[in-house]
């Protein structure tokens, strides 16, 4: 029974091993150490559909308030992502315009900033 498991395993580990790497040879010419056929050269944000990103923070806390907005205008939709932001909770006082004018965080541009571009990128915004 144990040269059965012996024989078992020893086929398992045949598999997984890593191929032999020759420092001769041009690295496009070696193996994947992963052991795939080629290496994945596609960029990750174009297997994603969509974003919708969801913010509860409200104008009084001001740098929280704005990532969602930052991200989308900033991050998002120049990568080429569909995205779309909804305010919940507290976050809907921040489509009160004596309210965007107010909201100023720390290392994200003002909010009025932010909104502007999100219409002039045509990025919906759910309350």
């Amino acid at each position: 029974m144990q040269l059965a498991m012996d024989q078992r395993d020893e086929r398992r580990n045949r598999k997984h091993r890593q191929p032999k790497v020759d420092p001769t040879q041009p690295e496009q010419n070696q193996p994947h150490p992963i052991g795939a056929r080629q290496p994945h050269r596609l960029p990750i944000l174009i297997a994603v559909a969509g974003l919708l990103i969801v913010t509860a923070a409200g104008p009084e806390d001001p740098t929280r308030a704005s990532i969602p907005f930052h991200i989308a205008v900033n991050g998002a939709k120049p990568a080429r992502t569909e995205v779309a932001i909804a305010l919940a909770g507290d976050a809907a006082e921040l489509v009160k315009p004596d309210v965007i004018a107010n909201v100023l965080g720390l290392g994200v541009p003002p909010l009025r900033e932010l909104l502007d571009k999100c219409l002039d990128q045509e990025i919906p915004v759910y309350v």
